[in-house]
């Protein structure tokens, strides 16, 4: 009786304390009814005068506690918890991916620094996914969905392979595929925004741009991530030319100017992103094939 009796009044306190709607049974009017509970909980409910002891009564018995916990808290007139009506399932890790496309070549770039919040969780995680010797996947978001992601297209790569004679899907199929991979979980998404760049059927650069449902479109250079708001604004300048009157129309790089003016925007946005620094994996396609190297960017 003596550890019913302590179980009791630990719960109540808790409850009380933490917002939270008192559990409902048959038992509670019972227990809370007892005049030696009733007697030692007459401390803990002077502090909360607005919330009333459950009676024994049948329309108390039968009255159902609201589910939402700020609706407790109104009721008892006490602060919620600000995480109380808040949680999400999604975190955004961070960081900033650029892919540019031109005549005979398509860079894919991102930098490698996973934050969350104000902290820097790692500083050597890659964003990119090589998928094909003509495609590379870049994305921004939470990293346990971009895994997921990456994962799931490899997969489903190497299956469509096996049952194809060994035949590797070209850039245009794997665009529409990523997109209804993307669509189909639209009413619980990944929480990535990507990049696909690959080249074409001319051996052309092409780069496809995503939202986190799958709308999808071809693009000369797209950007995402943190630092798109940065990192946009120059691409449009120097390669649109917007506003320039006397510039001629858009530019046309070749592969060395293009990936000047990428390493140029990462070290423009990793001076004013905290969330984008450490360093930049970029990724090359040529007819030649993938090349790889790594840009250094500011570690604080």
């Amino acid at each position: 009786h003596f550890f019913g009796f302590t179980l009791t009044l630990s719960l109540a306190y808790f409850f009380t304390r933490c917002s939270l709607p008192l559990p409902h049974s048959s038992h509670q009017s019972l227990v809370f009814s007892h005049p030696c509970v009733q007697k030692s909980c007459a401390p803990m409910l002077a502090e909360l005068p607005h919330c009333e002891m459950p009676r024994g009564g049948p329309k108390d018995r039968d009255r159902k506690p609201p589910a939402d916990p700020s609706e407790v808290a109104k009721q008892c007139k006490l602060p919620v918890h600000q995480y109380a009506s808040s949680w999400s399932p999604y975190v955004d890790n961070g960081g900033t991916c650029i892919a540019l496309g031109g005549k005979g070549y398509v860079i894919v770039a991102a930098d490698t620094r996973l934050s969350l919040d104000f902290q820097v969780l790692s500083r050597g995680v890659t964003k990119i996914c090589a998928l094909t010797d003509t495609t590379v996947l870049a994305s921004s978001g939470m990293q346990a969905d971009r895994n997921a992601l990456h994962r799931h297209l490899q997969s489903r790569i190497q299956l469509y392979s096996y049952q194809n004679n060994g035949k590797i899907p070209g850039v245009k199929a794997l665009a529409q595929l990523l997109s209804t991979m993307l669509y189909y979980r639209r009413f619980f998404p990944y929480y990535t925004f990507n990049l696909l760049g690959g080249l074409d059927e001319n051996g052309d650069g092409v780069v496809y741009g995503y939202d986190a449902i799958g709308c999808t479109e071809p693009l000369p250079y797209g950007v995402t991530g943190s630092g798109t708001s940065m990192a946009l604004p120059l691409l449009d300048n120097q390669l649109l030319r917007e506003h320039q009157h006397l510039a001629g129309g858009p530019a046309s790089l070749s592969l060395e100017q293009a990936l000047e003016l990428i390493k140029e925007a990462f070290t423009s946005v990793g001076e004013r992103d905290i969330y984008t620094g450490d360093a930049v994996e970029i990724c090359i396609l040529t007819a030649e094939g993938l090349k790889r190297e790594m840009f250094a960017l500011k570690k604080d």
